[in-house]
């Protein structure tokens, strides 16, 4: 038989540092939970009798959770009279609407706020372009998996166990095959859950026994002769292969700059490259790199300086509106240059990648790599030592330099 019962959920405490009082409605081995819009500190709350005590309002709190608890407990009895049987096939949660419809039906639709409209705000706070566009791909998502009207109507509480789930398994077939690729949206409708949990607007949250999974990334790292092969690749001087020259030289520079990030390489200023030194804050983590353009790089960065008149370093942002449309380029030449020399995948991650694990294999301190990629230990020792950039210089000379010993080999073998 269902039961209802009260309790001070202290699993999570709100900013003041109170728990939710909730009613639970215990059902088929499992729980839904109705808020009572009460917050008490855990030692306003007797749990041996149920009560409020020790509280300047416990009289009338008491009186509003007791009519509460027995409008529930009146609408389960109706229920149990009304449908019978059909008792068992409900789940907890679908048990909670319908007595919620008979308890109070004005609090039906008001119970629980609309998950994707939080979703969408989120979005727009999110500080960083990236991570704005995740959110709105995962609203788009829940949008296509449950059809607008009932996307647009989705609660809070609507999201069980068995919603995540159900919406796991859609997604393994529609689009997201990849345990990752499937994670990242469930981790963002989890993270809007304790977003709207710190702002008090619910009490409840499914993924205390949902668990999200999630797998090793994949290695995006290539043999220092794939490196060099692409460092020698030339396409036909036409304007069909512009784009894969465009391609190839955006990957070599990015190599050679140390894995610099396609937005930032497309976002430079013309401040931040002087005396022969390019430093910049890196868009996705706010890092501020340092680093010394060896020729490798300056070779391939002077085709595209932009005019006296631009603030740009390079001319990227004329020929190309955002840099969305500049990275479709670049990866629609790299994928025609990645089948032509019989590369599985090439992207500009595998840049940054590769030049870590070439730095690696040549013996360079991890130390020195981790500073090289941006990387900081935020350790107690980090705040006393000021770390010798020069050190990042020589490990990349020593990188480039390997690169064009393969170059060189590689030029030897074709006679």
């Amino acid at each position: 038989m269902p039961n209802i019962v009260i309790y001070l959920d202290k699993r999570r405490a709100i900013k003041t540092g109170e728990y939710p009082l909730r009613f639970s409605i215990a059902h088929q081995k499992s729980s839904a939970y109705i808020s009572t819009g009460i917050n008490l500190a855990a030692d306003k709350w007797d749990i041996r009798t149920n009560k409020v005590i020790n509280h300047p309002q416990k009289n009338a709190l008491n009186n509003i959770i007791s009519h509460r608890h027995m409008k529930l407990t009146e609408a389960l009895l109706t229920l149990e009279n009304t449908v019978g049987g059909r008792l068992r096939s409900m789940s907890a949660t679908e048990l909670k609407k319908e007595i919620m419809k008979l308890a109070d039906p004005t609090l039906v639709e008001s119970d629980s706020p609309k998950i994707l409209e939080d979703i969408k705000e989120y979005a727009k706070k999110a500080k960083r372009l990236g991570t704005t566009k995740l959110y709105i791909d995962t609203y788009n998502s829940i949008r296509k998996y449950l059809g607008e009207s009932k996307a647009k109507n989705l609660r809070y509480t609507d999201i069980t166990q068995r919603w995540l789930e159900d919406y796991d398994t859609w997604m393994m077939t529609h689009g997201r095959p990849s345990v990752n690729g499937r994670a990242s949206h469930l981790k963002n409708i989890r993270t809007v859950f304790n977003y709207a949990i710190d702002l008090e607007k619910i009490n409840y949250y499914p993924f205390r026994k949902f668990k999200i999974k999630n797998e090793a990334t994949r290695k995006r790292s290539l043999p220092i002769d794939v490196i060099a092969e692409l460092f020698m690749y030339k396409p036909e001087k036409d304007n069909v292969h512009q784009t894969e020259q465009r391609a190839i030289d955006v990957f070599c520079m990015s190599f050679a700059l140390i894995g610099m990030n396609i937005t930032d390489i497309y976002q430079a200023k013309k401040k931040d490259y002087m005396h022969g030194r390019l430093s910049y804050q890196r868009a996705k983590t706010y890092t501020w790199y340092d680093i010394k353009v060896y020729e490798e790089a300056e070779v391939r960065m002077s085709k595209y300086y932009t005019s006296d008149e631009s603030e740009y370093l390079f001319n990227f942002s004329e020929r190309y509106v955002n840099v969305q449309n500049f990275e479709v380029s670049v990866l629609n030449g790299l994928r025609k240059i990645a089948s032509k020399l019989g590369i599985r995948e090439l992207t500009t991650y595998w840049a940054r990648h590769s030049w870590a694990t070439i730095a690696s294999s040549l013996d360079i301190p991890k130390d020195t790599i981790a500073r090289s990629l941006g990387h900081k230990s935020n350790s107690i020792t980090d705040i006393y030592i000021n770390f010798d950039n020069t050190k990042v210089d020589k490990a990349n000379r020593q990188v480039l330099d390997a690169v064009n010993a393969q170059c060189e080999q590689l030029e030897k073998d074709k006679y």
